[in-house]
């Protein structure tokens, strides 16, 4: 994230492979502002105690985590949908990496290389 900003991560949990993969990231703005609408989403939808799908990371304006919350990934798309973003999983892999993707708008984002795929295509960042 740039200077002085703060923002939001959405991370999904696999808990088969023990793996983390961050599927949206969003820069909110400053510390007061972000910290205030991380707040109204753990004031607004249940926490998730039992084993999280997904993590709502607060996010300094060095990537850092600074709090996060547990939530399914039916929640995950609702608070997506209310910050603007259409969220939509499927079960496609990245053919190269083999990392979940993600449809936003009709287009498969590689969850770890973040760039757009095309259908039956890898993210061609395979290492």
């Amino acid at each position: 994230m740039s200077q002085n900003t703060w923002g939001l991560g959405f991370t999904r949990i696999n808990t088969e492979a023990n793996t983390f993969e961050t599927f949206l990231g969003l820069i909110i703005g400053n510390e007061e502002k972000t910290r205030k609408l991380f707040e109204q989403i753990k004031d607004e939808f249940v926490r998730n105690d039992g084993e999280p799908d997904c993590l709502i990371d607060l996010l300094d304006e060095d990537d850092n985590i600074v709090d996060d919350y547990p939530i399914t990934l039916d929640q995950a798309k609702a608070i997506a949908d209310k910050l603007g973003h259409k969220l939509k999983f499927i079960s496609r892999n990245c053919i190269d990496c083999g990392h979940s993707s993600s449809d936003d708008e009709d287009n498969l984002h590689c969850s770890i290389h973040q760039t757009i795929v095309a259908d039956n295509d890898s993210c061609n960042n395979f290492n």
